[in-house]
């Protein structure tokens, strides 16, 4: 709002008519209805100009001043937008005949002013109502929604308890002091700017009376005399009299015409109505004919359409006959194909089913046995991996007690280089051993062939990131692929699902099971 003040700061000279520097509340209203239509009410707006001098119902409300435009423009900006928000939850109160109830309004003041809720002022708006308990319309309240708290309703929603006098008394003050400080500083502010603006004032004031004057002289340079006046009036009298004298005369004159013409008119309707009446009955006279020529037409018409529709029917029966017997040879015709096709198709369905068997017994024995061959070459090279791990542990064990052995003794020496040796053995060492101990664990896991163990210690090492297991690390997770690829050929076999047999295959012999099944997609069913 500030931004658009500062663009459009000559908007309050458009409704400063008399130049005082300052407009009424209704020139504001306008105002405001044209910058945000459709504006707010009037009494809203009298609240609004209220508020910027700090006082409610004071008779301040009538006028605003230049100096305070901006900070009225902001308030109604506050209220317009406020009672977007009011209307909405009014509306969502609003009983069917569209009122809301007493206790529903003090919700609303209650949801609106929050800790400065007044329950003082809440009862003197009930008091104050023409008909207690009747309906709320919102017109009643928003004016009162929106006005903010005065120093007094704030005081007086402050607790009062006797015990806490001594502290609250104070806390009243500063409340007092921090709200009307600003409704202080702005009346210096006002006495200061008007005392500046006195001079400039009267100048305007001078300045409007010269205009006044001015317009008045050219609006007496186009008045007429009471002379000129009465004159006219006389004339135009005579010419009323003039023109309804004329009506007068030109009334009778057509009224005359009027009845000459009626009589004319009753005399050529009497001879037309004897003239019709002769015609009627000449029509008459020809319609009886008309209708006993119809009714021979129609007698000879029904005999003949007797005997057309017997010939008809007589058609029909031998059509339909005949449409009986080539429906029945062709019903006969379709029965002894359909039977040849089905025959011909319960052979060639046997036949498939007797291949698709052959294949899926052949393809599941291939696959029995590359996969037991792959298992049989992963289980011996377990065995002697894990031999060898085995031998690798307990040397990394017998590594570690010498670098404990040595540290000990360059301790006992106080030899610190000795001692930062020992230490880097030993670190050594325990690495090597947690090294060989998790290659162990794969090399058993791998050898026992256990895919629950299998899972959890690679998971292990995964998770621990030993280092040097990569090799036995991916010999487990390719076993446990192979596993699941097992597993999945066997389910195939038993959808009897010859494509599925097929690529199980492939990927056996390819030994890329990863990229045809992953453990986190069959463990669901293949361990439940």
């Amino acid at each position: 709002m500030s931004s658009f003040i500062a663009q459009y700061g000559d908007v309050f000279d458009l409704y400063d008519d008399m130049m005082v520097g300052e407009i009424s509340c209704e020139a504001f209203s306008e105002m405001y209805e044209k910058l945000r239509p459709p504006g707010i009410r009037l009494a809203q707006v009298r609240a609004g100009i209220e508020t910027v001098y700090g006082s409610y119902g004071c008779g301040m409300g009538d006028s605003l001043e230049r100096p305070d435009f901006q900070e009225g423009l902001e308030e109604l900006d506050r209220r317009y937008f406020l009672i977007q928000d009011l209307m909405w939850e009014y509306k969502i109160l609003c009983r069917p005949d569209g009122l809301i109830s007493e206790a529903d309004a003090k919700l609303l003041f209650t949801a609106t002013h929050e800790q400065n809720f007044s329950q003082i002022k809440y009862d003197q708006w009930l008091k104050n109502r023409k008909v207690r308990g009747s309906g709320v319309p919102f017109s009643e309240i928003d004016v009162l929604l929106c006005n903010k708290p005065t120093p007094d309703e704030i005081i007086a929603t402050l607790p009062t308890l006797p015990r806490e006098r001594t502290q609250l008394e104070p806390l009243s003050r500063s409340a007092t002091t921090m709200i009307t400080d600003k409704t202080k500083s702005h009346d210096r502010k006002k006495k200061v700017e008007k005392l500046g603006y006195l001079k400039k004032l009267q100048e305007l004031k001078a300045k409007r009376s010269q205009n006044i004057k001015r317009r008045k002289s050219i609006e007496d340079g186009y008045k007429k005399s009471e002379e000129e006046k009465r004159l006219e009036e006389e004339e135009r009298r005579k010419r009323e009299e003039e023109e309804e004298r004329r009506r007068l005369e030109e009334e009778k004159r057509r009224e005359e015409e009027r009845a000459r013409l009626e009589a004319l008119q009753k005399e050529a309707a009497e001879k037309q109505r004897l003239k019709d009446l002769e015609a009627e009955a000449e029509a008459a006279r020809l319609k009886e004919e008309a209708e006993k020529q119809k009714l021979k037409d129609e007698e000879e018409a029904e005999k003949q359409r007797l005997i057309d529709e017997e010939e008809r029917k007589k058609r029909e029966a031998e059509e339909l006959e005949l449409q009986k017997q080539r429906e029945e040879e062709e019903r006969i015709r379709k029965e002894k194909e359909e039977e040849e096709e089905k025959k011909r198709k319960a052979e060639e369905e046997e036949a498939e089913r007797q291949r698709q068997k052959e294949a899926e017994e052949a393809a599941a024995a291939e696959a029995e046995r590359l996969a037991q061959e792959e298992l049989a070459k992963i289980s011996d090279k377990a065995e002697r991996d894990l031999q060898q791990s085995k031998l690798d542990e307990e040397k990394a064990l017998q590594a570690i007690k010498d670098a404990q052995a040595a540290l000990e003794a360059a301790k006992l020496a106080d030899d610190m280089a000795a001692i930062e040796e020992a230490q880097r053995l030993k670190k050594e060492a325990d690495e090597r051993a947690r090294t060989t101990k998790m290659i162990k664990r794969l090399k058993e896991a791998i050898q026992k062939r256990d895919l629950r163990e299998l899972e959890d210690t690679i998971r292990d090492a995964k998770k621990k990131k030993v280092k040097g297991v990569e090799e036995p690390l991916a010999e487990a997770e390719e076993l446990v692929n192979l596993i699941y690829a097992q597993r999945q050929l066997e389910n195939a076999c038993l959808d009897r699902s010859i494509d599925d047999i097929e690529i199980a295959i492939e990927k056996i012999k390819s030994g890329t099971f990863l990229s045809y099944l992953t453990p986190t997609n069959y463990v669901d069913s293949t361990l439940t």
